[in-house]
């Protein structure tokens, strides 16, 4: 809430890898393609610190009220933060790496080339290296004749392409359908195929370098969908639907 300050006269102031063949194909490979104020008046302001100039605003952290609100820490007040025990090399409950850098050290920063115990491979590759790769649930799955069936609507998650893996899907659409496998690129490329389950030729494909792939027809009929890491790279963590 927004008090006011008033003159002494009352009057209100201003506010302010390898691959593997696949029985379909015959043959390896990928395939397809508080504002700064002046002085108060001699009113002073209304229940405002002493001295203080502008408006106040309730609820505002202010430096020097005995409390170490989220937004200050023992480096931009060290005098309400070692009020509540910075700076007694105890990094306790009420304190952390943001609000009590003497007790708690120094926040990790995934990017600095050092992979600390908050971090790991998941949240931070770039400092702790990329997670070992381990076939997912779905295995075996390497070929069409192993296809895994996929539902309509259906997140398929926590899946992985190791080093000379292909994973193989099949889904049926009436009048079309939209696959997509989310991934993130620095993780592992992956590259999606679609072939026919009634022939067994290549549809279409997606070959991007970007996070995800996602391919669209308008045709029916028996599908594969396959998904491999372009270039033979792994990916430990992607996900593929199907919207029929």
């Amino acid at each position: 809430m927004r008090r006011f300050a008033f003159a002494s006269a009352l009057v209100p102031l201003a506010l302010v890898a390898c691959v593997t063949s696949d029985p379909i194909l015959g043959t390896t490979g990928a395939g397809g393609n508080g504002d700064d104020g002046g002085p108060s008046g001699s009113g002073g302001v209304i229940d405002g610190p002493a001295g203080a100039g502008g408006d106040v605003f309730e609820g505002d952290p202010v430096c020097g009220d005995d409390v170490c609100d989220a937004s200050e820490s023992d480096v931009t007040c060290p005098g309400d933060c070692a009020a509540e025990g910075c700076g007694d090399d105890v990094c306790d409950a009420t304190e952390s790496c943001a609000t009590c850098v003497a007790d708690c050290g120094v926040c990790p920063e995934c990017g600095d080339d050092v992979c600390d115990a908050a971090e790991s491979c998941e949240i931070c590759p770039e400092d702790c290296g990329a997670c070992a790769c381990e076939p997912d649930a779905l295995e075996p799955n390497g070929g069409s004749g192993t296809a895994q069936p996929i539902a309509d609507g259906v997140d398929y998650c926590d899946l992985s392409v190791c080093a000379g893996d292909f994973d193989w899907f099949e889904f049926d659409a009436n009048a079309g359908y939209t696959v997509t496998v989310e991934f993130l690129h620095a993780e592992g490329d992956l590259d999606l195929e679609i072939y026919s389950g009634t022939t067994g030729n290549y549809v279409t494909g997606s070959y991007s370098a970007n996070d995800d792939e996602a391919v669209t027809q308008t045709t029916s009929g028996p599908f594969y969908a396959r998904v491999y890491g372009a270039d033979g790279a792994e990916n430990w963590d992607y996900c593929i639907r199907v919207d029929l």
